[in-house]
């Protein structure tokens, strides 16, 4: 929890200090919020396809065929971040 807390804060103050240094990039707020979520969706899907027996230990028994859920959710979250 708090690797994915520092992934969107760090991403935040990265895209943040990338504004101050160019002044020409004039970055809101609410992009550079939007742009932080953004990265955060790619690494938690990119650990769908790393951690995928883990991931697929979480989904309850009565969905079938957790492993494809994980690779489905991964795809979607990147897709997300897209």
């Amino acid at each position: 929890m708090l690797l994915l807390l520092a992934i969107l804060f760090g991403g935040y103050l990265l895209a943040t200090g990338l504004t101050r240094l160019r002044p020409g990039l004039q970055w809101t707020r609410g992009f550079r919020g939007r742009l932080a979520l953004a990265v955060l969706f790619c690494f938690t899907g990119a650990a769908h396809f790393v951690l995928v027996e883990e991931m697929a230990a979480m989904i309850p028994p009565f969905f079938p065929a957790p492993v494809f859920l994980v690779y489905l959710t991964g795809v979607l979250e990147i897709a997300g971040a897209v």
